[in-house]
């Protein structure tokens, strides 16, 4: 079985397009991509109160990433039950994080799903960085306190790299045009 890496190149070579085809037709075809902490679990939880919109179980798969050697049929299960929306989405707001995992996934989304529309939520980047700190340091006890933030490379780098809104999303207007970005402020 390949590795995750393995998979990852796999995917960018268009090896699981034969699979993909078999979904074309409840996969999403709209991604809430982020940024952490700017209020995409609100929206995640709103949109579907309309009758043509679902979004996916869990909202957040992680799968153009972390996610991705679970394969196509695990990914397509997450929208089965909403095959019969207009809509069908998702928000994994790691798409736009610094990770390792998540480097290739505006390419491989594109590679598969190129009709996708991208909704893209920031907020105050402040704001939004004393969020997200507060929230990791909730789960890691460990995590340096705010003052000491810059000085811990793998902290600095997760929790204001997520605030870097135009280095973010240029990765994805390299391969999906405006017209199919969304970006909206939390405020």
């Amino acid at each position: 079985m390949p590795n995750f890496q393995q998979r990852i190149y796999q995917g960018l070579e268009g090896k699981d397009l034969n699979i993909v085809n078999q979904y074309r037709n409840i996969l999403p075809n709209f991604i809430i991509i982020g940024a952490a902490k700017s209020a995409t679990t609100t929206l995640a939880t709103i949109l579907p109160k309309h009758p043509d919109i679902f979004i996916s179980k869990p909202k957040e798969p992680k799968f153009f990433g972390r996610n991705y050697n679970k394969g196509w049929d695990w990914y397509a299960s997450r929208f089965e039950l909403g095959k019969s929306n207009a809509l069908r989405g998702e928000a994994s707001t790691m798409y736009t994080c610094n990770m390792k995992k998540f480097k290739h996934t505006p390419e491989l989304m594109y590679k598969y799903l190129p009709n996708l529309k991208l909704v893209y939520i920031v907020r105050n980047p402040l704001d939004r960085i004393v969020s997200q700190w507060r929230h990791h340091r909730g789960r890691h006890p460990d995590c340096p306190n705010f003052k000491d933030l810059l000085k811990d490379y793998h902290t600095k780098k997760l929790i204001l790299g997520c605030s870097k809104y135009f280095e973010q999303l240029s990765k994805f207007r390299a391969y999906y045009p405006d017209e199919q970005i969304h970006c909206m402020t939390f405020e």
